[in-house]
């Protein structure tokens, strides 16, 4: 078992190394083509010729979406959620819901049934936080109105995904368990999200200050790795969502003065384990079912590029800017991402949501990130 995960790995490893570079020669960001990668090198596309086990698979990709999410918190900051002005704060949640509205009645049209409907809807409602932070930092835009504004929406909307990813989550083991109580699940995600916040604003500080009177940029390193996947364990021994629990220790320790270097240490774990994520994700993909997802794929594209920009410019229109401004606001954010995938995996392998919908929205992640780039 240990020998196949090694081999698994370092395959995963190669294989986003040789996708990044051919990435750069083409001019292609890094999330399509790790993909791309992982349904080449994947289970389903060559049985038995690179890999032939699907769940070492599933639990790296687990792994890189907890470290993929902590790094978000920590860049983005509970403050910084806190500080969100009235006005983005209006767009982001005008876009979240009119995004689940869509792609809950765009399921409900190509035949899934309400609770795959939902979570189809709920997952096309976020774009990625990972891809287009960096996109605006490359372009310098990150100071200018429009990355502020995208930023800003990508906040509110990080957040309210992570709300989304913990009681769905509930509901998902709840409901497989047969004892999905609505009442307690928002009571659990309370408790934890309080506790998470308090045991940050409390020890967080101190625990980092103590760290880093050793003048060890490993233990600092490892410390924070260790309250990321402490924090995550505990969510999902709780029935959420690991992810949602790495996320939440994230935003406290982005409030710290050590936030600067926690970003700086984290920031090439994070590419490693972004890729390790988007091409296991890719791994998961089963072509020979193209046809039973290609519908649906197609429809969560459209809904996620003509919804977000329709949506967010409207929404940014209606706060006061003007047309151009609200139009590039509106195509900035026409990319799903990590927060997609996390949220369609939920009802993997728990037989409570509908065959198409992951593969679905996995195909929509690798289309929207190369149409974006005809968009900006």
């Amino acid at each position: 078992m240990s020998d196949d995960f090694i081999s698994e790995f370092a395959l995963i490893m190669v294989a986003g190394a040789l996708a990044l570079a051919f990435g750069r020669l083409v001019r292609l960001p890094s999330v399509p083509v790790y993909i791309i990668a992982g349904i080449m090198i994947g289970p389903f596309t060559l049985p038995g010729v690179f890999i032939s086990d699907s769940s070492n698979i599933s639990l790296v990709a687990e792994v890189g979406l907890v470290v993929l999410l902590f790094y978000v918190g920590v860049e983005f900051g509970w403050e910084r959620i806190r500080k969100v002005g009235v006005r983005v704060l209006i767009i982001g949640i005008f876009e979240i819901i009119s995004m689940i509205f869509l792609g809950y009645y765009a399921g409900i049209i190509i035949g899934l049934d309400s609770a795959s409907a939902f979570v189809f809807g709920s997952a096309l409602a976020f774009s990625s936080s990972a891809a287009l932070v960096k996109i605006l930092g490359d372009n310098k835009e990150t100071r200018t109105v429009r990355g502020q504004l995208i930023v800003g929406i990508l906040v509110v909307e990080d957040f309210a995904a992570v709300v989304l990813l913990a009681s769905l989550s509930g509901l998902i083991n709840h409901g497989a368990q047969g004892g999905f109580n609505l009442g307690f699940l928002t009571f659990q995600l309370g408790i934890f999200t309080v506790g998470a916040l308090v045991f940050g604003g409390l020890f967080a500080p101190k625990l980092l200050k103590y760290m880093d009177k050793s003048n060890s940029m490993e233990f600092v390193l490892i410390g924070a790795l260790g309250v990321c996947f402490g924090m995550g364990l505990i969510a999902r021994e709780s029935g959420l969502s690991a992810g949602a629990g790495a996320f939440l220790i994230g935003t406290v320790l982005g409030d710290t003065k050590h936030r600067e270097k926690i970003v700086s240490l984290i920031s090439p774990l994070r590419d490693v384990f972004a890729a390790l994520f988007f091409v296991s994700t890719g791994m998961l993909l089963n072509i020979h079912e193209f046809y039973g997802f290609i519908l649906p794929a197609m429809v969560a594209t459209l809904v996620i590029i003509c919804g977000k920009v329709i949506a967010v410019s409207f929404a940014t229109y209606l706060s006061g800017h003007n047309g151009k401004t609200s139009m590039s606001i509106g195509t900035g954010m026409a990319q799903s991402g990590e927060f997609s995938l996390a949220i369609g995996r939920l009802g993997e392998g728990s037989n409570l949501l509908a065959a198409p919908v992951y593969p679905a929205i996995t195909a929509s992640v690798l289309l929207t990130s190369v149409i974006y780039i005809w968009l900006n």
